[in-house]
């Protein structure tokens, strides 16, 4: 399957010569950082470290029911709100991979790429890992500050022992 999608490539008219943008010509070398290493730091450590502290807060008055429900829904919820802003800002942008000559594997005139891989190649900005760790590692930060930082001392004053936690992304 080929698409008719534009490859950027320079022609030298007096040489007869083709000219690839160096930008896009790496070698794919596989990925830096696996996906599956990239989910278990960002996002399954952090999601387990934050049902464990909520199971093991031993408060009076304390509804570990409800914490776990919220923060399993906020977890979800905001993976999944991640993946589509970042997968339709992709499509929109449609910046090239680096690996993108690699990848595609373009015919001799440069008019389309014969690997079938086009679509995948056009998708590098914004980085999937890097807006799932943020996403990820942002909520436990989020739930660590609000259950025993700043804002958990100044329940505490208030009422004079820590409150339940509410998970809140704003």
């Amino acid at each position: 399957q080929t698409c008719a999608l534009p490859i950027s490539y320079q022609y030298l008219d007096d040489v007869g010569v083709y000219v690839r943008n160096l930008m896009y010509d790496i070698p794919d070398e596989g990925e830096t950082v696996p996906s599956v290493m990239m989910f278990f730091i960002a996002l399954a450590i952090p999601f387990l470290l934050q049902l464990i502290l909520c199971c093991c807060r031993s408060k009076k008055g304390y509804d570990r029911t409800n914490i776990i429900h919220k923060t399993i829904c906020v977890y979800f919820l905001a993976i999944g709100l991640t993946q589509t802003l970042t997968n339709a800002t992709k499509l929109y942008v449609g910046y090239l991979r680096p690996i993108f000559y690699d990848e595609c594997e373009p015919n001799d005139d440069y008019t389309v790429c014969t690997s079938g891989k086009d679509r995948q190649v056009r998708v590098s900005f914004p980085s999937g890992h890097s807006s799932l760790s943020v996403c990820g590692l942002l909520l436990f930060s989020f739930f660590l500050e609000y259950s025993f930082g700043k804002t958990a001392r100044e329940r505490e004053n208030r009422s004079g022992s820590l409150q339940e936690p509410a998970v809140k992304l704003a």
